[in-house]
């Protein structure tokens, strides 16, 4: 309330009334949409004595391109249709900045207002998570329920026709603003951003070294042509070059002889047309490029394959297998496996059959983020860190499978001789963990035996119910229907 208006009605308040009240609400808002306004509008008609109103803006997470900046100035343009009291506020964290803002000002009455979609029972449950967490005696959790739609998963997708996008905005907002909005979300939908671009030729050109790897406009627009399938991702670019530098004096070779030629990478089908430029030498024009596999081309092809070396054979030699199979473990770097398979020696690069490397291994792990992120509130996302050699780990019984480390945020997976639907399992399960650590559920936890603690075996069980049980299962059910 304007201090002035407390001061003439101070014989009217309550010393309640006269305590200092602050609204927030916070989101990754990717990106802010009429329903998100919505929540807002409702909190200060419900709450007109509200003498702030802060709304935290977070990152995302990384669940889509669109940028923390670009989100504030989305809220920047809704603050027209609020009043002054409104702040937009950026935040690493949206959660933890609302309890430190609570914890801060311990003389604020603060109310935390969330969003609630009618008839989304999920979002009902979401919220009275929260509430359990919010046990500060100057914290009130508020649920606002709306019938306009908030998602903005929905938003994204819509974003491919500008009128369909619309619709998804306040409706009292002018079109000269919608068409701003618009403006500023262009270009979100690539999964290699332009500077990023800039940066893989520089490492191309150090990689490549002394050729000079020039990127003409073309191969930006068509690395986010939606033809790739899946998208092209920006490390897959960067193990692309590291790939072409092994390969740099054949590169070089092939040039001289043909003038243009297609390098490809077998693992992730990957197809660059590479070529001369005949005025400035040592320049190597990257003229497009394509995920295709089998791609036809009249040009000759330099084919990155999986497999470095042929079987060495010998039915007769049994000895012989044995010597070479020797020679090559004594001979071969660490991400190379040597075996003997009865009359012949196989050697493999076993670094590229990681779960960590492995593309159908990623599309599923992204799907189960995707889904599970749909379903509850997890903003940001964690660090994921793979252990895949541990062999004295995966020789026990009882052995590591997966822990969450809520200093770092990070969820770290054991994967050697697992399978991968196990694995997944286990993400869910940390994810769990790692969306309690978000809600400040995991404080002052000693030891990890839950016989003897009553809230670790709480904790404990919501993970093992939520994660890998309820969101596992409707994600591989969803996964499956589709």
């Amino acid at each position: 309330m304007n201090p002035i208006a407390k001061e003439l009605l101070k014989s009217f308040l309550t010393e309640e009334d006269l305590q200092t009240t602050v609204g927030v609400f916070g989101g990754g808002f990717q990106p802010p949409t009429k329903g998100h306004l919505e929540v807002v509008k409702q909190a200060l008609e419900r709450y007109p004595l509200l003498d702030k109103f802060i709304i935290f803006v977070g990152t995302g997470g990384g669940r889509s391109n669109i940028t923390q900046e670009q989100s504030v100035k989305i809220w920047n343009i809704y603050k027209k249709l609020l009043p002054n009291k409104v702040e937009i506020v950026p935040s690493a964290n949206p959660i933890s900045s609302i309890y430190s803002y609570t914890k801060e000002n311990p003389e604020t009455k603060v109310k935390w207002f969330l969003g609630s979609r009618e008839g989304r029972e999920e979002d009902f449950a979401d919220f009275v998570k929260r509430t359990k967490s919010a046990d500060k005696p100057n914290l009130e959790v508020i649920n606002i329920i709306t019938k306009v739609p908030v998602s903005g998963t929905a938003a994204r997708k819509a974003l491919e026709d500008k009128e369909l996008f619309f619709t998804f905005l306040p409706p009292s907002l002018p079109l000269e603003d919608k068409e701003e909005i618009y403006s500023i979300l262009s270009g979100i939908n690539e999964w290699v951003p332009e500077p990023e671009i800039d940066n893989l030729d520089d490492y191309a050109d150090d990689a490549l070294s002394p050729l000079d790897l020039k990127i003409p406009p073309h191969f930006v627009d068509r690395v986010n042509d939606r033809r790739n399938n899946p998208p092209i991702e920006t490390d897959e670019l960067y193990d692309f070059f590291d790939k072409l530098s092994d390969e740099k004096d054949e590169l070089e070779n092939m040039l001289d002889d043909e003038g243009e030629i297609v390098a490809t990478d077998s693992d992730t089908d990957i197809n660059i047309p590479l070529a001369k430029d005949n005025i400035k030498p040592n320049t190597v024009v990257a003229k497009t490029i394509m995920r295709k596999r089998n791609f036809m081309t009249p040009n000759k092809k330099l084919v990155f394959e999986e497999d470095l070396f042929e079987p060495i054979e010998d039915e007769e030699n049994d000895e012989r297998v044995n010597f070479y199979a020797e020679y090559y473990k004594n001979l071969s770097p660490s991400e190379f496996q040597v075996e003997k398979q009865k009359d012949k020696v196989v050697i493999s690069n076993i670094s590229k059959k990681k779960l960590e490397h492995n593309p159908e291994f990623k599309k599923l792990l992204i799907s189960l983020t995707t889904y599970m992120m749909d379903q509850i509130s997890i903003d940001p996302l964690p660090n994921i860190k793979f252990i895949e050699d541990d062999t004295d780990n995966a020789n026990e019984l009882l052995g590591k499978t997966a822990y969450y480390d809520p200093n770092t945020q990070t969820i770290v997976l054991y994967t050697y001789n697992r399978h991968p639907k196990d694995v997944l399992r286990s993400y869910a399960h940390e994810m769990i963990h790692h969306k309690q650590n978000l809600e400040g559920k995991i404080q002052n936890i000693q030891g990890q035996n839950i016989n003897e603690d009553d809230y670790l075996k709480e904790l404990e069980a919501e993970a093992y119910l939520q994660g890998n049980g309820l969101l596992f299962r409707g994600w591989e059910n969803n996964l499956k229907n589709d």
